[in-house]
């Protein structure tokens, strides 16, 4: 595993001045560096936080790691180290990976080829479009298990 970018720990933020960071409540155990998504809601009270599994709806990464109930810091925006998963391109969009790390996030439709002539409206072609959202942008190229930074947007 390569550490892209040592001046920064796992989890750290690259400029807080410039970053967007909420305080959240931690509903399922959360590592420092991990991608986040919903957990539960509360009325009156943002969302709880639990790791992001692939194809999930991430909303930020932790900048510290916590136990449920505890309250953490995450980063809605702004630059951040984390662990990519699988290769990632310099400049590709990044979604949620299994476990809390990024994975680069593709567009994957499969259109039929050929001159198949279409006779009925209930004719469809096949199209698959991968799942999961893009939460951010690689600043770095990553190759599988390297730690870099993404800009979150």
């Amino acid at each position: 595993m390569a550490d892209l970018f040592p001046a920064l720990a796992l989890g750290d933020c690259l400029d807080e001045a410039q970053a967007v960071i909420v305080s959240m409540k931690v509903g399922a155990t959360v590592t420092k560096g991990q991608t986040l998504k919903p957990h539960t809601h509360t009325s009156g009270e943002l969302c709880s936080v639990q790791p992001a599994d692939l194809g999930d709806k991430a909303l930020g990464v932790a900048l510290k790691g916590g136990a449920v109930g505890e309250v953490i810091p995450v980063l809605l925006k702004g630059g951040v180290k984390v662990t990519g998963s699988g290769a990632i391109t310099m400049g590709a969009p990044v979604k949620s990976g299994a476990a809390g790390v990024v994975v680069a996030a593709v567009n994957t439709v499969t259109i039929p080829s050929g001159a198949t002539a279409v006779t009925s409206s209930a004719a469809q072609p096949s199209m698959t479009v991968e799942s999961g959202i893009a939460f951010g942008l690689a600043m770095q190229t990553f190759a599988d298990g390297d730690t870099g930074l993404i800009l979150v947007w």
